[in-house]
């Protein structure tokens, strides 16, 4: 019996450790419409609570996500000036909430689901870890995509807007 708890109250203990540190990504899944020129930024938000003996102690950059199986990916991006600032300057069980990295989408991507390590079917990831004051560690990933959508073509468009209009002018008559 004492063995059982003995082992019931470590199982607890290590699992407490890692719920006092954790970090989550608010809009981990993303649609965006590729654009016509140049690029748009797409912005993931999240946060990360740390109890009274945690705070973060590093983070990994997150990896590119890639179409699955292929060399094509979405490859710049960066972790918000916010979200280094928090990291760099956490105290023990500081939270954060709010911007954590972004990834540009140029007008030439290809459309699809980027969701992948390059070359895999593994998920993409960002990570963080976090340091408790008796110097442990536990990283915590997140994995997010992003669906790319082309832009719809000016044909389409004029012809959904003629059906509109006729639809409009036929509940008139």
């Amino acid at each position: 019996m004492k063995k059982t708890l003995l082992i019931l109250g470590l199982i607890s203990g290590v699992t407490m450790a890692h719920a006092s540190f954790n970090f989550e990504l608010t809009n981990a899944d993303q649609n965006v419409v590729i654009p016509i020129s140049g690029s748009t930024t797409v912005t993931f938000n999240g946060t990360v609570t740390a109890t009274n003996d945690w705070k973060p102690s590093n983070f990994q950059f997150f990896t590119f996500p890639f179409l699955l199986n292929s060399n094509t990916g979405l490859t710049t991006g960066a972790f918000t000036t916010s979200f280094l600032n928090y990291v760099s300057t956490a105290t023990w069980g500081q939270d954060y909430s709010g911007s954590i990295f972004t990834i540009n989408v140029p007008s030439t991507t290809t459309p699809g689901s980027y969701a992948f390590l390059q070359n895999s079917n593994a998920a993409s990831f960002a990570m963080v870890q976090g340091v408790n004051t008796a110097n442990g560690t536990f990283d915590d990933t997140e994995i997010y995509s992003i669906t790319a959508s082309p832009v719809p073509e000016p044909a389409t468009m004029a012809a959904l807007g003629l059906g509109a209009a006729a639809l409009l002018r036929r509940r008139r008559k």
